[in-house]
């Protein structure tokens, strides 16, 4: 038997590959996924999303640019408050990119209902607490 972050690791790396079978398949990668969650969440311009996330500014500028060329984000500008500031941006999901989200996040409840049916409802609450547990014990060693 691994040792917990052994294992930790090991299911990491399965759920990482898993995953960008799944985007791929919705042609997203998981950042972008990941990114139009925020997005629909209402963290739609550059300045909130960069704030917000670990992404450097030109990563993030990158992958807003994917986002918007594959036609799944719209964008809009917005006046500033400053004539001397540029011009904000802000963010919104199309049609497109609403219809790729949606399907992304039903593949991803049906991949969670495959690993945790066998699970009972006890088991599955514990795995939880003992995760929220190893994140707190994670931030106080950084």
């Amino acid at each position: 038997m691994l040792e917990p972050l052994d294992s930790l690791v090991e299911v990491e790396r399965f759920l990482h590959r898993k995953l960008q079978s799944l985007s791929r398949a919705n042609n997203l990668t998981i950042s972008e996924w990941q990114l139009l969650k925020r997005i629909v969440g209402g963290e739609n311009t550059q300045s909130v999303l960069s704030s917000n996330t670990s992404l450097d500014v030109s990563t993030l500028s990158r992958q807003l640019a994917r986002l918007t060329a594959k036609n799944f984000l719209k964008k809009e500008k917005i006046p500033s408050a400053n004539a001397q500031t540029r011009k904000t941006i802000s963010y919104s999901i199309s049609e497109t990119g609403k219809r790729a989200f949606e399907q992304m996040n039903h593949d991803y409840q049906v991949l969670t209902q495959k690993i945790f049916s066998p699970w009972t409802e006890e088991e599955y609450n514990l795995l939880k607490i003992l995760l929220n547990r190893l994140d707190t014990s994670l931030q106080r060693t950084l």
